[in-house]
C-alpha cells in the first residue's frame, strides 16, 4: 500500500485573529486573518508579493480550513 504525506497546510498561530500558514516542507505559503463581518467571522488568506514587498488578498472565506487550502493550492 503507497501512503502519501499529509497535505493540509500547518498553521502557526501569530495573535489572538492571525496565522503563518505552512506547506508541509515549512515554507510559508501565507497569512489568514479573521476578520469580523456583520455576517459573522470571514477569514482573508494574503500572499506575500515580493515585486511589491507587500501583502495581497487572496480572498475571504467561512472557514480557517477554506482560506488555508486556498493559499496551500495557490502559487
Amino acid at each position: 500500500m503507497i501512503t502519501s504525506a499529509p497535505t493540509t497546510p500547518r498553521l502557526v498561530r501569530l495573535g489572538a485573529d492571525r496565522w503563518r500558514v505552512l506547506d508541509r516542507d515549512g515554507s510559508v505559503r501565507g497569512l489568514v486573518e479573521a476578520v469580523a463581518t456583520p455576517a459573522g467571522t470571514r477569514f482573508r488568506a494574503s500572499r506575500f508579493h515580493a515585486a511589491s514587498r507587500a501583502f495581497r488578498s487572496v480572498g475571504d472565506f467561512w472557514t480557517i480550513g477554506e482560506a488555508s487550502e486556498t493559499l496551500r493550492l495557490s502559487r
